[in-house]
C-alpha cells in the first residue's frame, strides 16, 4: 500500500511539473505614468490703460454742463475664454433728482454699452480670449447743463463691478 501512495505521490508531482511547464508564457508590462489633471482659470482685471492697476479717478468743483471721462482695460489674464458683465452701484445725491450725472460705458467702437444715473446690472456678454484677451472701454460722465441749484456742494460716487464667467461649457 505504502508503494501505492508513493506512486501517486509521483505521479501528481510530475503532473504538476509538466502542467507548470506548460503554463509558462512571456511577459511584459507598460505604465503610463505621471497623468494628472489641471483647472483652467478666469482672471478678469482692470487698469487704466498704462498698465497701471488704478482705474478711478477724481473730480473735483464741477458745475452744471461739465463733462470728462477715460478709458478702463479690460484684460483676462486667465488660461479660458470669459464672458463678462458689469454692474453699476451710484451713492450720493449728485445721482438723485431730476437732473442727476449720467455715466456711459462704451465698447472699443464707441457704441454705448450702458447709460445710467441708477444702479443697475447690464448683460453686456462681452468675451475676452484667454491668455490675454483685452480690451478698451470708455467711461464718460456728464453733468446736465440744467442742473439746479439743488446740485450746488452736493457728491457722487459710483462703483463698477465687472463679473466673469468662464465660457466654456456654459
Amino acid at each position: 500500500m505504502k508503494r501505492v501512495y508513493l506512486s501517486f505521490l509521483v505521479i501528481a508531482l510530475v503532473s504538476a511539473l509538466v502542467g507548470g511547464a506548460t503554463f509558462a508564457l512571456f511577459t511584459d508590462e507598460a505604465t503610463n505614468s505621471n497623468n494628472t489633471f489641471a483647472a483652467g482659470t478666469i482672471d478678469i482685471e482692470l487698469n487704466d490703460n498704462s498698465d497701471d492697476d488704478i482705474v478711478s479717478f477724481t473730480v473735483s468743483n464741477i458745475a452744471p454742463g461739465d463733462s470728462g471721462g477715460t478709458t478702463i482695460k479690460v484684460d483676462n489674464e486667465g488660461s479660458l475664454d470669459l464672458r463678462y458683465d458689469v454692474s453699476i452701484d451710484v451713492d450720493g445725491a449728485l445721482f438723485d433728482g431730476n437732473h442727476p450725472i449720467i455715466v456711459t460705458l462704451k465698447d472699443p467702437d464707441g457704441g454705448v454699452l450702458f447709460q445710467t444715473s441708477e444702479d443697475g446690472e447690464y448683460d453686456l456678454n462681452r468675451v475676452l480670449a484667454a491668455n490675454g484677451g483685452t480690451e478698451t472701454l470708455t467711461l464718460e460722465w456728464s453733468f446736465p447743463q440744467d442742473a439746479d441749484n439743488t446740485y450746488q456742494g452736493q457728491e457722487g460716487s459710483f462703483d463698477l463691478t465687472f463679473s466673469a464667467e468662464q465660457i466654456k461649457n456654459n
